[in-house]
């Protein structure tokens, strides 16, 4: 472990922010042993000078922190269920590349309506879409939505600049009848203004 530091808040302190470095070594090493036998879980902690602080957990701590572990293990799958019922499950994670299009072509949509940018035949999500988007939003990898993300608002913005082109383009060229008028006017200037 290098540039390892451990900072500690004031007796009854809960913000981290004002807690004072306790400890803040070059690099550091630490070596666990478990012995089953005794109950005994040591670590060995060396600092950057070779000081080696020892700390000794006995069974009963052991049994603590499993516990603990055991309880937001559970949580963690409550909430998880809140997410993603079982039913929807299974279908989720058969195939990650499926579900990111899907995931994709929705938030495609989703974003071109929020823009404007929707073209006839593109229409609105509907509730149900709505719901898969945000169900696939809770349950597929933040980071491979980050990518798709990245991907269609890119795409969206492509669109957008095209039809900022295609109007001015149209707003600054005259139709043929404007032009012929314009040059008919130009000429009357020069053969009637020169008198």
């Amino acid at each position: 472990l290098k540039e390892l530091s451990f900072r500690m808040a004031a007796v009854g302190v809960s913000d981290l922010r004002d807690a004072a470095y306790v400890l803040h070594p070059v690099s550091a090493s630490l070596r666990l042993a478990h012995e089953p036998r005794l109950g005994l879980l040591r670590t060995e902690f060396e600092v950057a000078r070779k000081d080696i602080l020892e700390l000794t957990v006995v069974r009963s701590q052991v049994k603590h922190l499993r516990t603990a572990q055991a309880v937001r293990g559970q949580e963690y799958m409550r909430l998880y269920r809140l997410m993603v019922p079982e039913a929807d499950e299974e279908t989720l994670y058969q195939d990650a590349n499926l579900n990111l299009a899907e995931y994709g072509a929705l938030f495609e949509r989703q974003l071109l309506h929020s823009e404007g940018l929707a073209e006839k035949g593109e229409e609105a999500l509907s509730k149900h879409e709505e719901r898969r988007l945000q169900l696939l939003e809770d349950a597929l990898a933040i980071g491979k939505l980050a990518q798709r993300q990245v991907l269609v608002k890119q795409k969206v913005e492509a669109r957008g600049e095209e039809r900022r082109r295609q109007q001015l383009g149209s707003d600054k060229a005259p139709s043929v009848n404007t032009l012929g008028l314009m040059m008919r006017w130009a000429r009357w200037g020069r053969t009637h203004g020169s008198r």
